[in-house]
């Protein structure tokens, strides 16, 4: 059934399996499996093949016509909040492209603190390590807000 939506709506667009598989940075082998369903594309995948053909998560799963059952909903904390799942893959594509910049700064936090430890009394290792894990809290709460505000 996914594989036939992907597909329809594929061709419904005029795409050829080459340029949706360059634009998904996948082979068009691959996107050849998912149509004729021998694999499945992850979520990660899902979510940019949804996005690049302008349809819904529910489109591309959904029955081909109105006669053949829906597909069961799944259950799971994830998938009860579909504001929760979307902030998830929205906050996990945003991670893969601000990779390199999030390294850096974990890099200087924690080097940071490496180099200053030696030299901090007892009674501060306690409060300095605190502030390092407070600064790494505040770049989880940066890529948070990139997620939310970043549209």
């Amino acid at each position: 059934m996914l594989g036939a939506n992907i597909r329809k709506y594929r061709k419904l667009k005029g795409y050829s399996q080459a340029f949706v598989a360059q634009h998904l940075h996948v082979t068009p082998q691959t996107i050849s499996k998912w149509e004729t369903n021998k694999s499945m594309p992850d979520v990660g995948s899902l979510y940019q093949l949804a996005l690049f053909l302008d349809v819904s998560f529910e489109q591309l799963l959904g029955p081909l016509n109105e006669s053949e059952p829906a597909l069961p909903v799944p259950t799971g904390w994830l998938w009860c909040n579909p504001v929760v799942s979307s902030c998830l893959i929205m906050t996990l594509n945003l991670l893969q492209q601000q990779l390199p910049l999030v390294l850096l700064l974990l890099l200087f936090l924690i080097g940071s603190y490496v180099m200053v430890r030696p030299w901090l009394k007892p009674m501060y290792i306690r409060h300095y390590t605190i502030l390092f894990a407070g600064l790494n809290f505040s770049l989880l709460l940066y890529l948070c807000s990139l997620v939310l505000f970043n549209k």
